[in-house]
């Protein structure tokens, strides 16, 4: 091949990627925070830069040692494609303090799952319930505090709990696949 046209095609093959990638702006995305929303879930803010395609805005949570959560994004105003807002399950809040990697389209953040801010005042019982899926099939349901140790009142029961479950049932030759948590408030006296 002639040296001028080799020359000529790597050229035009280079303005021709400059062109393609000006045409295309790159999209970037940068965590902003996190935080528990009563009757949402865990909720994610990232401030984005270009558009993102309903495909794109559909991710998931790894939280470590655990399993993934599906995360679902979506634009925060429909004015303005500037701040995503990712939704993931609330049973995550058994997870506070845990860290985790949250993944929508190519980017992937590492994060810790916030406190839930769910806890009492040391005068105050604090009040749970959930359920325990077991790997053969079987469900238990369960109240905090009766149907354990007393944990107190602080932000880490449900750790607390979850522990305890996996422990207890680990002791019968189960496993547990499944644990949920949902907070029902803080109440002045022990009462069914």
């Amino acid at each position: 091949m002639n040296k001028k046209v080799f020359f000529a095609l790597a050229i035009l093959s280079i303005l021709a990627m400059t062109f393609a990638s000006a045409a295309a702006p790159a999209k970037t995305a940068t965590y902003a925070g996190a935080q528990f929303i009563q009757g949402k879930g865990l909720v994610l803010t990232f401030n984005v830069s270009g558009n993102f395609s309903t495909g794109e805005l559909k991710g998931s949570i790894y939280v470590y040692g655990e399993k993934s959560y599906q995360m679902n994004c979506y634009y925060k105003d429909n004015t303005d494609n500037t701040v995503l807002g990712c939704v993931a399950p609330d049973k995550l809040k058994m997870f506070a303090g845990k860290g985790a990697v949250a993944r929508f389209s190519d980017f992937g953040f590492y994060i810790t799952i916030p406190d839930t801010g769910f806890y009492c005042n040391g005068s105050e019982i604090f009040y749970a319930i959930g359920r325990v899926t077991l790997a053969n099939g079987t469900v238990d349901n369960w109240e905090y505090p009766y149907d354990y140790p007393p944990f107190g009142n602080g932000p880490d029961v449900a750790g607390k709990m979850k522990a305890y479950d996996r422990t207890y049932y680990q002791s019968l030759g189960q496993q547990v696949v499944d644990w949920d948590f949902i907070f029902e408030g803080c109440k002045d006296t022990l009462s069914p």
